[in-house]
């Protein structure tokens, strides 16, 4: 299971890339958006993370405009919900920077949002 869980001061939106081999636009799958209120928490998958792999990524942003929790994996993604493969973008899509997680063998994983 991946939690997420908002520590921050203000609403937070998170996305999520996992691996799926055989997505038609590249071998992980991306899904978003999760939205946060302060205190809040969502499971965001629920099966054990190590049945599927050991890497997971995650990117998020403030609804501030100044926070972000992000990385150096560039991947498009669009506002409204979306679930797309890796590389899948349109016209309306912007890049973000997903973050690496390393789940070594662990089946589940909270992440807390702290600025």
């Amino acid at each position: 299971m991946l939690q997420f869980v908002n520590k921050y001061t203000t609403t937070v939106q998170v996305t999520i890339m996992w691996y799926t081999p055989g997505c038609d636009d590249g071998d992980w799958t991306k899904k978003g958006w999760w939205v946060l209120n302060p205190g809040q928490s969502a499971i965001v998958h629920g099966e054990d993370l190590a049945d599927i792999n050991r890497y997971w990524c995650y990117f998020a942003s403030g609804w501030d405009g100044t926070s972000f929790w992000s990385g150096p994996i560039s991947r498009h993604v669009i506002f409204p919900a979306f679930e797309w493969c890796e590389f899948r973008a349109n016209t309306s899509s912007v890049p973000v920077g997903y973050r690496i997680l390393d789940c070594n063998d662990i089946d589940d994983l909270i992440v807390e949002l702290i600025p």
